[in-house]
């Protein structure tokens, strides 16, 4: 049996992946923020507001075989429409987050002999699609990490 942190385990596809994972055995730490939660008992849940710099992360153990990243946000609209804060605010959600949360959790995947991380993207950054700029920027950051 193996530990993942799942951070945004709440809902979507992070939801799905703890699910998963607890199903297979393994124990999972999962966070929450605003979405509620399925109280599954092979799921240690934690409250985590990735945008909060002092927020506690004592939580994280001292060995996991894997992490994933889920937060997220998608503002489609169009170019003329974005403002600059808008991309700050994607930027430090999908980015600074996930940073803050790698440079926590390395010395537990280290610790575990090494480990997996998942960060998720968008085929957008590649492809270009309508009005994904926003969404396009910070994940190609993400890709660029």
């Amino acid at each position: 049996m193996s530990t993942f942190l799942i951070i945004g385990a709440s809902s979507g596809i992070g939801k799905q992946l703890a699910q998963q994972l607890s199903i297979s055995g393994h124990h999972v730490i999962g966070t929450y923020n605003k979405h509620s939660f399925d109280n599954i008992s092979s799921i240690e849940y934690h409250h985590l507001d990735v945008l909060n710099t002092d927020a506690d992360l004592s939580f994280i153990p001292s060995t996991l075989a894997g992490i994933a990243y889920c937060p997220g946000s998608i503002s489609l609209k169009p170019f003329s429409r974005i403002k600059p804060e808008d991309f700050i605010s994607d930027f430090t959600l999908q980015v600074t987050g996930a940073v803050r949360i790698l440079q926590k959790a390395l010395p537990a995947i280290k610790a575990n002999g090494g480990g997996s991380v998942v960060l998720f993207s968008t085929v957008a950054v590649q492809t270009g699609l309508p009005f994904h700029t926003q969404v396009a920027a910070s994940k190609g950051a993400i890709e660029g990490l």
